[in-house]
């Protein structure tokens, strides 16, 4: 059938031409401005199809004129109906929705406006449409063009196997959500479509679950906020789904910035006003560029939880007695979001956490960044952080434990003390930490595997991973519980208690899982994979496989060399049967290793039967192929199965004898050196074959479904295992740190006294280490009698790396570490605040003067008592006599208001001069040591007094300014210095202006 057009301004004249005897002709004459699209039949003397998208109807009735000159007319009444299509007048009404694909497409993006829509079509992922113009730039895929009845489209793919890659670049890069439109086959042969699509899955940054693209030693939280308007207080929960953790903490709409900073987390799920409503406070907490978004309906923050779910997390005396309003609502609001991403599945989760800021260290986002507790300051990332340079865990899960330890470190001093008592074991007991430590490889990830298996994205792999962890954990177990009987401790000991035996999962896998098969799965490129419980036609073991051309041989030529033949294995075959005294039975013991069946035959009396079966058919098929290679005179004959033409038989084109009339067959194919048959006999054994082996599969399939529900099942016991375990690796690894950097315990208690003696910087005295070069120790007491520490010194003179070592050591410490230092006695610090380095914020419109007086404001507001503050530099973003009035007014409130333990280092120092008078304040200093020839050393050692030479000029000689340049300064300095005189400053003016002291 052809088309033919003619336009004008108002009409469109079709022309429909057929290729039948009688040809007939259509004219419509209609208005292109109307938007009708009628799919049309057209009954002639055969019945023609068409469906029409260029043209528009303007009247109730047609004209159709034929070839006899006749002319008929048509109401509309009596054409077929318009076809039924979705009238969103944001989507194309185009011929596509008369495509399978392309109807699928349109109402996937119906359905999920928001969401990049991937199609499967056979081994490819296709994009469409507008979608297809947009995204295919972003991957750098080529752009073309698919035929969609008489119009091109917009269409772009990449095979299923780079599906992580690009999904990387979505989700992570450009923070997409992706709905999956799986293909399936379509059971219901009435309606005459192989496959039907539909979305499966819907990957937003936070909804994870085993994309190769996840990064293993970090958590991945989907965080939910619910704000109420009238107090500002703010709900959070946030979840790892891969892992099942679960978190709430309350908190105020003005520290949302610094919780996110804590939480991490990689999308965050907003009420839609704030969608609409870009004005709102919340939104200058909230940075466009670091997170990502997604939103949910008011009704979806409402004050309740499924009562599944909470049955689920062990609330049932009623969830509402634990937590807030504000914090139930961020979590129904959560529990909506990932039910309907996740389609169908929800994860499980483990019983939700509260984290109250009276129980944690409160570390807020600038001194995260400052002190690189996570990442590097400079580039951002892992390398050159706290985390990186006391890192030793041997497990993933461990680190991610570590991670959330270091940016949450506990207040709790008994918990404390525990945690010191398990690394000081450890510490002591150097060949049991090796032991450990040994047997902690062999752990995997079992968070992230049994939640994948709960989900049932999974296969046989990932049994036999979590059967070893939980022999390791086995392991483990069994070594402390041999080491605590000759050296007590109890709170090791309690830890190790926790630990649950897991025996029957390990029990169940063994006999289940053939793990010699899953070795030689990896070596056969034939192989099609893991189990997918959705699709039976996925196989588990190898088929008769097929290529284009030869399909593959049931022979013995065709086994794997590298299989180990097994003596003495036995055989339903006797070997005395006369009839079989010519086979060679490692034969069939070759065609069942090339079956490669994962599941073990002996796991059921169902599957031993089957295979018992398989194994007398194969020894059939064998002599079959005998007989006729014997009768026919043709020992090049082979047994084939062909995935177009079926079971066939494939013989030497030389080969004299008559086969059609030897064996009753019927030729199909012939090649240069071969000739194809197909043969009665054959075909008959090779279906009786496939059925056996159709059978297997899904008896594997079933096997597979019952051990996946016994892990499933045991998912609670399996959770708390892995946290025990984790405490054990950091534990161990921490207490490896210490002997390694001779860390010491540190004496904690609830003092305000911050000792330290020969402290260090274990993240500058790494980078020295790899450098060869010794690190300068300090020590640092400041507490109840010397509140505040002013610092001089001359640049590059190490009085950052002293404020930033003694703010991380109170980290360390807080989260059961031993510290780097000689001696440590420290009292239990509630927050950290840190105002060192220079930044702006120009999107915000904030120069770096600004951001650090609004970190400083920070700090002077927050702090209490028991916090630790470290500041350097305050007020050099200014005039020096400005500078020195905010520096002086800072140290008056950090001294007499705030009352907390302070190390404030400056290079105004005329303040030393205008705070002596302040009770609680001490003078220290750096220096640096000058040789005759003129040159000098910096000595990083911190010592009491005051040091009026901050040596820029020294510093500026290092990096390589001009020598004229350095004359020039030098001279304008000594004038300086005889023309500047400043008088002592008289605490009583500040009195005078009625500042009260508290």
């Amino acid at each position: 059938m052809r088309f033919g057009y003619l336009h004008n301004s108002n009409t469109t004249f079709l022309r429909v031409k057929t290729r039948q005897p009688l040809r007939h002709f259509c004219i419509f004459y209609c208005n292109v401005k109307t938007k009708a699209v009628p799919a049309v039949n057209l009954f002639f003397k055969k019945r023609i199809q068409t469906t029409v998208q260029s043209f528009y109807r303007v009247k109730t009735r047609y004209s159709f004129i034929t070839r006899s000159k006749k002319t008929f007319t048509l109401s509309v009444n009596d054409l077929p109906k318009i076809s039924d299509k979705p009238q969103g007048d944001h989507l194309y009404k185009g011929p596509e929705w008369d495509s399978t694909v392309g109807k699928a497409v349109r109402l996937a993006q119906l359905e999920h406006p928001e969401c990049v829509i991937l199609t499967r079509v056979g081994s490819f992922w296709e994009l469409y449409f507008e979608q297809a113009t947009r995204i295919a730039p972003l991957l750098d895929i080529k752009l073309t063009k698919k035929k969609f009845g008489q119009e091109y489209m917009p269409f772009a793919g990449f095979p299923l196997q780079h599906l992580d890659r690009y999904l990387t670049t979505l989700v992570n890069d450009h923070g997409f959500a992706v709905a999956i439109c799986e293909e399936f086959l379509n059971d219901n042969n009435a309606e005459k479509i192989k496959f039907k699509r539909r979305v499966t899955r819907i990957i937003t940054p936070g909804t994870l679950i085993d994309e190769s693209f996840l990064q293993q030693d970090k958590n991945n939280f989907l965080l939910a906020i619910s704000l109420e308007e009238k107090t500002n207080f703010v709900g959070l929960a946030w979840i790892d789904i891969t892992t099942g953790q679960f978190f709430m903490a309350m908190s105020e709409l003005g520290s949302l910035f610094n919780d996110l900073a804590r939480i991490r987390p990689s999308e965050i799920v907003l009420s839609e006003q704030f969608k609409v409503n870009k004005e709102h406070l919340i939104w200058k907490q909230l940075n466009h560029e670091k997170y990502a978004f997604a939103y949910e309906s008011v009704k979806s923050f409402d004050a309740t939880i499924p009562q599944s779910w909470q049955s689920d997390l062990e609330y049932k005396d009623g969830i509402e007695e634990v937590f807030s309003g504000v914090e139930i609502q961020a979590s129904a609001a959560l529990h909506r979001y990932i039910s309907k991403n996740l389609i169908e599945r929800f994860p499980k989760i483990q019983p939700p956490i509260r984290i109250n800021p009276e129980n944690t260290m409160i570390i807020d986002e600038t001194a995260l960044r400052s002190l690189e507790v996570i990442t590097s300051f400079r580039n951002n990332s892992k390398k050159g952080s706290l985390i990186h340079a006391i890192g030793r865990t041997k497990t993933k899960s461990g680190t991610r434990a570590l991670d959330q330890w270091l940016r949450f470190p506990t207040i709790s001093l008994s918990k404390i003390n525990k945690r010191l008592d398990i690394v000081e074991y450890f510490y002591q007991n150097t060949h049991l930490t090796g032991d450990i430590r040994q047997i902690l490889q062999e752990v995997d990830d079992a968070q992230r595997t049994s939640q994948k298996i709960s989900f049932d994205y999974c296969g046989p792999d990932d049994f036999i991973r979590l059967k070893r962890t939980f022999e390791a954990m086995r392991m483990i177990k069994t070594r402390l519980q041999e080491e605590l009987e000759f050296m007590s401790n109890p709170s090791l000991e309690a830890l190790v208690e926790r630990l649950q035996s897991q025996d029957d999962l390990i029990q169940v896998i063994t006999e289940a899982i053939d793990e010699d098969a899953l070795i030689r799965d990896k070596e056969i490129p034939l192989k099609s994979g893991s189990i997918n419980s959705e699709d039976e036609s996925t196989n588990i073991a190898a088929e008769f496989s097929s290529n284009e051309d030869k399909g593959v041989k049931l022979d013995n030529k065709g086994k794997n060399k590298n299989y180990k033949k097994k003596k003495n294995e036995k055989n339903i075959i006797k070997k005395d049967d006369k009839k079989s005294a010519d086979i060679n039975f490692e034969e069939v013991r070759d065609l069942i290793k090339a079956d490669n069946w994962i599941i073990k035959k002996s796991f059921s009396d169902e599957l031993m039967s089957l295979h018992n079966q398989l194994e007398v058919l194969y020894f059939d098929m064998i002599k079959l192929r005998k007989r006729w290679q014997t009768e026919l005179k043709s020992p090049s004959l082979e047994l084939r199965s062909h995935p177009s033409f079926g079971f066939i038989v494939v013989a030497n084109r030389k080969n004299n004898c008559n086969l059609e009339l030897a064996l009753n067959a019927t030729r199909i194919q012939h090649f240069k050196s071969k000739k194809w048959f197909i043969v009665q006999t054959w075909t008959h054994l090779g279906g009786k074959i496939e059925e056996i082996k159709s059978k297997i599969r899904r008896t594997e399939l079933s096997s597979f479904q019952i051990i996946r529900n016994k892990i499933s099942n045991s998912w609670n016991v399996t959770i708390c295992n892995t946290t025990v375990i984790d405490e054990i690796d950091i534990a161990s690894s921490l207490a490896a740190l210490a002997r390694e950097q001779n860390f010491v315990r540190p004496i904690m208690n609830h003092s305000n006294i911050h000792k330290i003696v020969g402290g260090r910087h274990p993240i500058v005295e790494s980078g020295l280490q790899m450098k060869e070069r010794p690190f300068t120790k300090n020590d640092c007491c400041v507490g109840d009698k010397e509140r505040v520490l002013l610092l001089t010194g001359p640049n590059m003179g190490g009085k950052s790396t002293f404020l930033r070592q003694n703010a991380i050591i109170s980290i360390l410490a807080q989260i059961g570490s031993f510290v780097p230092a000689d001696y440590a006695e420290i009292g239990i610090v509630d927050r950290i605040f840190s105002r060192v380095g220079a930044s702006d914020n120009l999107y915000e419109d904030q120069s770096t003067f600004m951001v650090e007086m609004m970190e400083t404001a920070n700090i002077l507001i927050n702090a209490t008592p028991k916090s630790f503050v470290i500041m350097d530099e305050i007020g050099r973003g200014t005039t020096t006599l400005d500078g020195i009035a905010i520096s002086y007014a800072t140290l008056y409130q950090l001294h007499y208001v705030n009352r907390c333990r302070t190390l404030f280092a400056t290079h105004f120092h005329e303040l030393a001069n205008m705070i002596k008078h302040f009770e609680y304040v001490a003078y220290y200093c750096t220096d640096i040591k000058e040789v005759e020839d003129g040159s000098f050393l910096y000595l990083h050692k911190v010592k009491r007094g005051i040091n009026p030479n901050s040596a820029a000029i020294k510093a500026a000689e290092l990096a390589g300014m001009p020598n004229s340049v350095l004359d020039i300064a030098k001279n304008i300095l000594q004038y300086l210095r005889l023309h500047n005189k400043y008088a002592d400053f008289d605490i009583n003016i500040v009195q005078n202006f009625n500042i009260l002291e508290s």
